[in-house]
């Protein structure tokens, strides 16, 4: 046996006797380099060469990377004292080496509905496309299918953890004899495939059943079908086989008003008088926000009262339509128009595309045709989720973690994902880049309750400086407000320190800039400035984008050739232009898309192209809200 990956290689020989099939060694590794989440320093990994010989003759060899850390799932209850998280007791934070971690990520779901077809250049070209949007966690959703042995080690060596599921979801089991024991034979065999790999970081029997059962969505009955599974057999088998990994039956996960910062092996076993209980008094440790899109509340509905910001949002999210591109691979060019049959069916939620149209709606009036339904309903989509995950981070003293649903799509779908099924970024994407940076200015509206009908007023703005780094940060945050060509109207500048994995008290603006005298003509830019250096901005509009009166964007492109396939683009607009898209019929990989552009600020991204080209001025195309020549 062969260790190496440290400072050492390191070789160790077990002698087996005529007789014996079975040896076991500990070997030591002092002061070994660990393993962290990305963000949060490096993914150190080792490997173990085992060969096996008779004489010098190999037998068999194999060889297995991985990585040393500890996890842990803290539920200990809260200190008393203004932040504490919520009456309903504790956390849900996962922890890395004993470093407290916000989980940053969204939900994955199967790559293709076809398992087989899955090869090792999609798993590639999505997980590499999750790590450089800053996502630090997926979960392995479990209505789909466990993920190959490359999923793990992709996730291991770029930092991403991964929340695994078993495969159980929105329906009753079985709970015979003969099924369990088939449970357990799968069960085992997943266990030990997986519990080496670093990114593993909790296991979780099902999805949603509980809740489902809880709240009557499966009829009347009381009896449990296939509790027995989560709640007895999957606890058994990880306390046996994997001990070093905590575990929860179920998610959404219940718990009492009285609950107590409770060990997860008690969770899992909890009796039925906890959770006849529970039934009465619901709240969640993680939660599967779907109020919104599912109740066909209005976006705003997301920026709830600090007192009910959750401990850890499993699940939430919009729909839009895939890019134009994909659209135009699964539609013929009869059907490319707003609510075709063909649209309409590559919906598969329930009215799915009416509710967009109302969302779309609320921002931007209506659609004229198909190329500006999918624009609207992708911005319309980032925006929401935005929202939400900037309330959430600016209060992370209560809320340990976000993963919305979802990353990556299984079929050509107008659905919640930020890829879609051709691993064409939507604009989620790039907005997700954005909002799981490591430095984030959060900018959460405070609105008036409106009567049905009107407009909300706004209250106030809440600014809050976010630091999910490792190092102190002190700086200045400047507050501009401007008028839609760029002009300051008013301005203030907020001196910022904040410790490591921190964030900021509020921040408080002049009334002047919080209440603009025209809101329709004014925004508000916010740069988080250090040493010159600008290494967050966020821009807030007062008013939906149907009562703004954009002005025509002239945009300038500046090219400068890299290599022979990497160009910079430098992108300059005479008025605010806002979600600038930016696409090419050249295959090719954007550093950022969606953008804003403040005018007279220079924007540059990086071009990636799969083939060499000579030019890209002609082959390139801009969108905006309004935009005229280039």
């Amino acid at each position: 046996m062969t260790l190496s990956g440290g400072d050492e290689i390191t070789e160790h020989n077990l002698i087996f006797n005529p007789g014996e099939d079975f040896h076991s060694t500990v070997i030591r590794i002092e002061k070994p380099a660990l393993w962290w989440p990305a963000g949060y320093g490096a993914q150190h990994l080792y490997e173990l060469a085992v060969q096996l010989l008779n004489g010098d003759e190999v037998i068999d060899q194999t060889r297995k990377r991985f990585g040393i850390r500890t996890v842990k799932l803290n539920h200990s209850p809260d200190e008393p004292g203004p932040r504490a998280r919520r009456r309903d007791g504790g956390k849900f934070r996962f922890e890395i080496n004993g470093q407290p971690i916000f989980a940053k990520g969204a939900n994955w779901v199967p790559a293709s509905i076809f398992a087989g077809s899955v090869t090792g250049s999609d798993y590639q070209k999505l997980l590499y496309a999750a790590a450089d949007s800053n996502i630090n966690m997926l979960r392995v959703w479990g209505g789909g299918y466990y993920e190959t042995d490359e999923f793990y080690e992709l996730c291991d060596r770029l930092g991403i953890m991964v929340w695994q599921d078993f495969m159980f979801a929105c329906a009753y089991y079985p709970d015979r004899q003969w099924f369990l024991e088939e449970v357990n034979k799968e069960a085992s065999i997943i266990i030990k495939r997986l519990r080496n790999h670093p990114c593993l970081a909790l296991w979780c029997g099902n999805n949603e059943i509980d809740w489902m059962h809880n709240t009557g969505r499966f009829g009347r009955s009381k009896k449990f079908y296939g509790r027995a599974i989560y709640h007895q057999l999957l606890p058994q088998l990880i306390v046996e086989l994997d001990p070093d990994t905590d575990y929860i039956p179920t998610t959404p996960l219940q718990i009492t008003d009285s609950a107590e910062g409770i060990p997860v092996a008690e969770l899992a076993g909890r009796n039925r008088k906890r959770e006849s209980n529970a039934k009465r008094s619901a709240s969640y440790a993680t939660e599967h926000q779907w109020g919104i899109w599912s109740g066909h509340q209005p976006v705003r509905q997301y920026l709830c009262p600090p007192q009910n910001i959750p401990l850890f949002v499993a699940e939430f999210g919009l729909q839009s339509p895939p890019c134009i591109e994909t659209v135009k691979n699964f539609c013929s060019a009869d059907r490319l128009h707003i609510g075709s049959f063909s649209i309409e069916k590559h919906n598969y939620q329930l009215d799915g595309n009416s509710r967009l149209y109302r969302y779309i709606g609320d921002l931007f009036g209506t659609a004229e045709n198909l190329e500006q339904f999918v624009y609207l309903s992708q911005i319309t989509h980032a925006r929401a989720v935005k929202a939400y995950v900037e309330h959430l981070r600016a209060h992370n003293f209560r809320n340990s973690g976000v993963l919305f649903w979802q990353f990556n799509d299984c079929c050509p779908a107008i659905s919640w994902s930020a890829m879609d099924y051709m691993k064409k970024p939507k604009a989620l994407y790039y907005y997700a880049k954005r909002f799981f940076s490591n430095l984030l200015i959060a900018v959460v509206p405070e609105l008036r309750k409106v009567r049905a009908g009107l407009s909300p007023e706004l209250q106030s703005i809440s600014i809050t400086a976010i630091n999910d780094s490792n190092q102190p940060l002190t700086a200045t945050l400047n507050c501009r407000l401007i008028d839609l060509f760029g002009h300051l109207l008013d301005q203030v500048a907020l001196p910022i320190a904040i410790a490591p994995f921190s964030t900021s008290a509020p921040l408080k603006l002049p009334k002047a800039i919080i209440f603009p005298a025209d809101p329709d003509k004014s925004a508000l830019h916010l740069v988080m400035d250090m040493d010159g250096k600008k290494n967050a901005e966020n821009l807030f509009f007062y008013l939906p984008d149907k009562y703004i009166d954009w002005p025509q964007a002239q945009i300038s492109k500046r090219f400068s050739q890299i290599t022979e396939k990497q160009w910079k683009l430098g992108l300059k607009s005479n008025v605010i232009a806002k979600d600038v898209q930016i696409s090419t019929t050249i295959p090719s990989q954007f550093s950022d898309n969606f953008i804003d552009l403040i005018p007279q600020d220079e924007f540059e991204i990086t071009i990636d192209c799969e083939q060499q080209v000579s030019s890209l001025e002609s082959e390139l195309h801009l969108r905006s809200l309004k935009l005229v020549s280039v």
